[in-house]
């Protein structure tokens, strides 16, 4: 798990902890790793009222259901009563302006004091909460810029060898899948992709302004051979190395 991650599923524990309430975080930014329990109402009231009517509680609870609506526009926490009798507490968290995700906290004990006050300072914990959630959201976010340079420096480093989405990971200190996710989130499209888009570049360059051996570009990029090149060529540019050359040759310089 990514150290956004684990950090946002922690706090959501330890603040499940505190109030005494069940909590899960349905994540609309699609950036966190979350466990069944904490992305899903999996306390036992919950999966009872789904077992019942699954698809009620998805069009009042789920993304862009009657919850999302509420408090799109709410200014704090939203207590409420469930169609299906079930007290809750939905806070909205918020990135850019925008819903990036929202805490839910059912009540599955009685207060242990007076309604109204238990309820208040629930409340206050839980927007406290989506206070600090969204600063991890808008620490991670302003990484971004950083992670795009060492994702372009990475592969462009690796060029010639069999770039590995592990070893990335490694390098962003993210698991695999979450480097996937970010690769996405950044560049619009997948790992796989990207390289290819960066190794096609390169190779335009290399065939444009270069003398350099077809054979020895192939190996440079780290294709098998001189025919993986081709074709992987012909299907992003529409033509083979050697036609694009002959069109766009600028300089007989070699690249050093």
């Amino acid at each position: 798990m990514d150290t956004l991650s684990k950090t946002i599923n922690e706090y959501l524990q330890s603040l499940q902890n505190i109030t005494g309430m069940d909590i899960c975080y349905h994540d609309y930014t699609l950036k966190l790793e979350q466990s069944f329990e904490m992305k899903n109402h999996a306390n036992q009231l919950c999966l009872k009222v789904k077992k019942k009517n699954r698809k009620g509680c998805v069009m009042f609870c789920g993304s862009g259901g009657e919850v999302d609506k509420k408090i799109a526009t709410a200014a704090n926490a939203w207590l409420h009563t469930c169609p299906f009798g079930l007290k809750k507490i939905a806070v909205r968290v918020e990135l850019a302006g925008a819903l990036a995700g929202v805490i839910f906290a059912t009540v599955v004990n009685s207060p242990d004091r007076r309604e109204d006050d238990w309820y208040a300072d629930r409340c206050q914990m839980l927007q406290a909460g989506a206070g600090y959630i969204e600063k991890q959201l808008q620490s991670d976010t302003a990484f971004s810029a950083t992670r795009k340079s060492k994702i372009q420096n990475h592969i462009n480093t690796h060029l010639s060898e069999s770039i590995n989405l592990g070893d990335l990971a490694a390098e962003l200190n993210l698991s695999p899948s979450r480097t996937a996710n970010v690769v996405k989130e950044i560049f619009r499209k997948s790992f796989t992709n990207l390289i290819n888009e960066i190794k096609m570049k390169r190779a335009c360059f290399l065939l444009g302004s270069t003398e350099m051996p077809i054979s020895d570009i192939a190996q440079l990029l780290g294709y098998y051979d001189q025919s993986h090149f081709t074709r992987a060529f012909i299907k992003t540019q529409k033509c083979q190395p050697k036609h694009f050359r002959n069109s766009n040759h600028k300089s007989s310089q070699t690249l050093i």
